[in-house]
């Protein structure tokens, strides 16, 4: 657990090498930029990441039934029973919207019945607001 946190809290810092080029640098190539536009983009990225070291991680899985709703998980990694959650803050968002949407994602993903422990939220601030992030 304390490793996936370290990984994920240092994705940042990986992504200072992701391709952004206005000008190829090789004349017989064009340039690329790697967006990132939602949260599936996010979900690709952490997946890429997280796959190799751990050979149960799990895509968009349903978890039991609360209610009426049926829960839907980012990433899990059940070995760890671990729930990542992936959020895209997007530049019109309010942060009490996403704190919201994690909070009901946790409650309902660590539901009673669960095979699920522990939750990460992954947020993608897609506006760079540094001023909010130690809240």
């Amino acid at each position: 657990m304390e490793d996936v946190i370290k990984l994920l809290k240092r994705v940042p810092t990986g992504l200072r090498r992701w391709t952004w080029e206005k000008k190829s640098p090789i004349r017989s190539s064009q340039a690329r930029q790697w967006h990132i536009e939602n949260e599936y983009h996010v979900q690709n990225l952490l997946y890429f990441l997280l796959a190799p070291f751990f050979a149960d991680i799990r895509e968009e899985e349903y978890t039991p039934s609360v209610g009426q709703k049926q829960p839907r998980v980012d990433l899990a990694i059940p070995s760890l029973k671990l729930v990542i959650e992936i959020k895209f803050w997007y530049a019109k968002d309010k942060p009490q919207k996403v704190i919201g949407e994690i909070a009901e994602d946790t409650s309902l993903y660590l539901a009673e019945g669960s095979s699920y422990e522990q939750i990460i939220a992954f947020i993608w601030d897609d506006f760079r607001r540094t001023e909010e992030h130690d809240l």
